[in-house]
């Protein structure tokens, strides 16, 4: 028994060898092993911060959104003044999550209550593939929340990302061997950061980056152990990620993974250790994850490369959105306001306007993309770690943490960047500070358990650092402008027109841009971010302050007796600059909320609309002269039942683009979105009428021929076309015109008369009728998002037009006989008819990239799992072989 227990221990002692060998060195942190028991306690507490902070959204009457409906003043107009409720704390950087987010989930739920996927939205642009769209988590698990629970699911996803975020940082610290209370510090840290807080409404945004520490986690693991369940893990939530719909965030994310990846590898060589088949297995790993995000990925780029109009940023634009210096306040005080410190341009301040423009639009650099903060106390943790720490991991995370906010602030690198690397040139590069935030709070865990050593040089640094950060934030705190009365902003204004405005600029030019109550906003924010941050300082002094420990050697504080503490604090911390975040906002102006079915009752200008035509089976298509009103903005007219040709998608498509600057040069504002028209004439264009507009709604007083005003809510006027062609009618004879630059001319001739004639791209123009008679009718029997039904009449030969967008995807069948869709008119479909009798049409979109991808995840899938039963019978071999034999 003696000599069999001797040998087990000596097996267990291989293993923990073995173990750090692959972590490539010892822990020389003072790391304490995480235990399990732990775990769930750590999973408890980060629940109920989780459940704390979004605890107002999952009260009745209550929505987790950033903006009120009643924030915008032409829905507050002719409203009863004690019914209007504005949003308590309104983000206005986060519209798109009412003007995009919510439409689109609103999309998904009217299909899933059909029982259909939901790959066609024909609610704007004259109609856009779903799927294909980017931001909408069609496949995305969280993102189903809101539809089996309405409203409520909208916070229920927020909660459930601050778990994912948390809980997976706790996996992976527990992975590097960091002690509990440094792991829940660095996923209080994470979860709780500006970068996510700031972003809890969008949750496809949120989505595709809390996933990262789960990838990191799964590779870590596999690397410790060889085991492909870890493996699993990570190509899991690699396909999460994607599956959350915003590309540019997966893109990263297993781009950090492969840096990580590589660094193992340069460690492996070093250390004359097994390399290629761990390297090889993680990024198999990666690229299993993307195959099972097929579904959705592989529309979206199948529709990114043939029909969208979005593309690549120039190196211009790249450069322009880098990081303002001033910003780098996110980093001590992660506020949700961003604007300067006015009478010192020089000396970063919460306020960090930098020009008029600026000063004038806070929202317009109130960007959540710079939210970036751990809180004043991570940071003062993460800055021990990046002193003292020495394990290769920590080394990693400090280039990161460091290197991103440099990289964004300066020009040159930036265009570096834009060069080498092609994933740069799509979307913001500041969410790139996603990194430095996950980075930073790896490193503030690591930060803890340096307090937790008995090393006389971390508490002292710590306690002066501590001591420095006072010094600032006194001096910042104090140093804030007056805005109390009118002489102060005169002060401060007038030292605005000297510091930044041109020559000769006067007091009330200043306050022509910048209203007076900005000056006030302003004060009242730098004051507030400021204060907390002087707080912070002054108790981290107090607990990091070094004392003589009797009895033993060496110095103590109490951040060293009660690590514990130092995650309370963060979490006090960050809990105070995330609440004004994510308040929500009264659901009583709206019913139960703004998803289908659910009660959300259009307002006045929308029903005055549906009432142009109650009994169509078709929704009406609107457009707008200008940009007004803010409530039927692009995408909100589909919450209405309206359809709106102006467009607010991830990726516009290019044909409806092309087609409206016929109409009006510029109205394709660019890849994402159609804004309105500006010019009164452009109602006149013939090819308003082809697209099946029925109405527009303005604010200007419009005389144009075709043209009469239907009804007038307020200072809003509904025009109604009385020349509006039908959603599908039947053109007799066609023109073949496959250059595209030769079609768009021949479409803009005034002579040009899409009843008549339709231009084809591609296909058969020889069916054409004897013309003379009359024009066959077309009867909408069904109509269903990607799904037509029609039946047409009785006359000469011809081609089916139907005014929705032309896409690869569209099927079409004649009397149950299948026939090609051709592009008609450069954006519209086509179905060719040769008989004269009457006939059934059916038109449905389908995705066959979305089948091919289904093929792609299964077969993923049977990999992965394969691969991890292989793996675990060949663990059980090799433990087998080395148990010993003891007779």
């Amino acid at each position: 028994m003696q000599v069999q227990r001797i040998l087990e221990r000596s097996l267990w002692a291989r293993k923990i060898t073995l173990s750090l060998q692959s972590n490539l060195g010892s822990n020389s942190d003072g790391d304490t092993p995480l235990k399990r028991r732990w775990t769930l306690t750590i999973a408890v507490a980060l629940l109920a911060v989780a459940v704390g902070l979004l605890s107002p959204s999952l009260v009745p009457d209550r929505l987790f959104l950033p903006l009120s409906l009643d924030d915008f003043p032409a829905w507050r107009a002719g409203q009863i003044e004690e019914r209007l409720y504005e949003h308590p704390a309104p983000n206005r950087t986060m519209s798109d999550v009412l003007h995009l987010f919510v439409p689109g989930l609103a999309v998904t739920a009217a299909a899933f209550d059909r029982g259909v996927m939901p790959l066609w939205d024909p609610s704007q642009g004259m109609g856009v593939p779903h799927l294909a769209q980017i931001h909408y988590g069609v496949l995305y698990p969280p993102a189903w929340l809101p539809l089996f629970f309405g409203d409520r699911g909208l916070a229920l996803m927020a909660v459930v990302h601050i778990l994912i975020a948390g809980w997976g940082t706790i996996l992976y610290l527990k992975s590097l061997g960091r002690s509990p209370s440094a792991a829940i510090t660095g996923a209080l840290a994470f979860a709780l950061s500006a970068w996510v807080t700031a972003r809890l409404h969008a949750f496809p945004v949120v989505g595709a980056a809390v996933w990262l520490p789960w990838v990191l986690w799964g590779l870590e693991e596999g690397a410790l152990t060889g085991k492909w369940a870890y493996r699993g893990m990570a190509a899991v939530a690699v396909a999460m990620s994607a599956l959350a719909s915003f590309p540019q965030i997966t893109l990263w994310v297993v781009a950090f993974a492969a840096i990580v990846e590589c660094v193992r590898v340069l460690r492996h060589l070093r250390r004359k250790l097994p390399w290629g088949r761990p390297l090889l297995a993680s990024l198999f790993a990666i690229l299993l994850g993307l195959g099972l995000a097929g579904p959705q990925l592989l529309p979206t780029t199948d529709y990114l490369l043939e029909e969208s109009a979005r593309g690549g940023a120039t190196v211009e634009s790249v450069v322009a959105d880098g990081l303002e210096f001033p910003l780098l306040w996110h980093l001590i005080s992660p506020d949700h306001y961003a604007a300067a410190h006015l009478d010192r341009p020089d000396i970063p301040h919460p306020l960090a306007i930098a020009d008029l423009e600026q000063a004038g639009r806070p929202v317009a650099i109130n960007r959540a993309e710079t939210s970036m903060g751990i809180g004043l106390l991570g940071l003062l943790l993460a800055f021990l770690a990046l002193v003292f720490g020495r394990r290769w991991h920590t080394r990693v995370h400090v280039v990161i943490a460091v290197g991103i906010p440099l990289l964004l602030l300066s020009p040159l690198l930036m265009e570096w960047a834009y060069t080498v690397l092609p994933w740069f040139r799509f979307g913001n590069p500041k969410r790139l500070l996603l990194f430095s935030s996950f980075s930073l709070a790896v490193l503030a865990a690591g930060g803890v358990d340096l307090i937790r050593s008995r090393r006389l040089a971390v508490t002292v640094t710590a306690w002066v650092v501590a001591l420095i950060a006072t010094v600032l934030c006194l001096f910042l705190r104090f140093s804030i402008p007056p805005a109390q009365t009118s002489e102060d902003v005169d002060a401060w204004a007038s030292g605005l027109a000297q510091q930044l405005g041109p020559e000769g600029m006067s007091i009330p030019d200043v306050l022509e841009v910048i209203p007076r109550e900005t000056f006030q906003a302003a004060a009242d924010a730098s004051a507030d971010s400021a204060g907390r941050a002087l707080l912070v300082a002054v108790i981290a002094i107090f607990i990091f302050r070094p004392s003589r420990n009797r009895g033993q050697e060496g110095w103590t504080s109490l951040a060293r007796r009660a690590p514990a503490l130092l995650a309370g604090l963060l979490a006090v911390e960050l809990l105070f600059s995330a609440w004004p975040l994510v308040q929500p906002v009264s659901s009583l102006r709206t019913g139960t909320g703004p998803l289908p079915g659910r009660g959300w009752n259009p307002p006045a200008v929308a029903s005055e609309i549906l009432a142009l035509s109650p009994d169509s089976p078709v929704p009406l298509r609107v457009a707008r002269l200008g940009n007004e009103p803010p409530y039927l903005r692009p995408n909100f007219p589909g919450l209405f039942g309206l359809q709106d040709l102006q467009c607010y998608a991830p990726m516009a498509p290019q044909r409806v683009i092309d087609l409206l600057d016929l109409v009006e040069p510029g109205v394709g504002l660019n890849g994402s979105v159609i804004g309105g028209f500006t010019r009164q004439e452009s109602l006149s264009s013939p090819l308003i009428d082809m697209v099946g507009v029925s109405a527009v709604i303005t604010d200007a007083e419009v005389e144009v021929a075709g043209w009469e005003e239907g009804s007038r809510v307020g200072h809003v006027v509904i025009l109604q076309n009385s020349e509006v062609l039908p959603r599908a009618w039947v053109a007799p004879s066609a023109e073949l015109i496959e250059n595209k630059e030769a079609r768009l001319v021949r479409l803009s001739d005034p002579n040009f008369r899409p009843r008549e004639t339709v231009i084809l791209s591609k296909g058969d123009a020889s069916v054409e009728g004897e013309g003379g008679g009359e024009a066959r009718s077309v009867v909408v029997d069904r109509y269903q998002p990607g799904i037509l039904e029609l039946t047409v009449g009785t006359g000469e030969a011809g081609y089916l037009v139907v005014s929705e967008t032309f896409h690869r995807g569209w099927r079409a069948w004649v009397d149950r006989t299948p026939v090609e869709v051709i592009p008609a008119n450069h954006a519209l479909l086509a179905v060719p008819l040769k008989g004269k009798r009457e006939m059934e049409v059916i038109l449905e979109y389908t995705s066959p990239p979305m089948l091919i991808g289904a093929g792609i995840a299964g077969t993923s899938l049977l990999t992965l799992l394969l691969l991890m039963v292989l793996g675990r019978r060949r663990q059980r071999s090799s433990d087998d072989s080395s148990a010993p034999s003891v007779g």
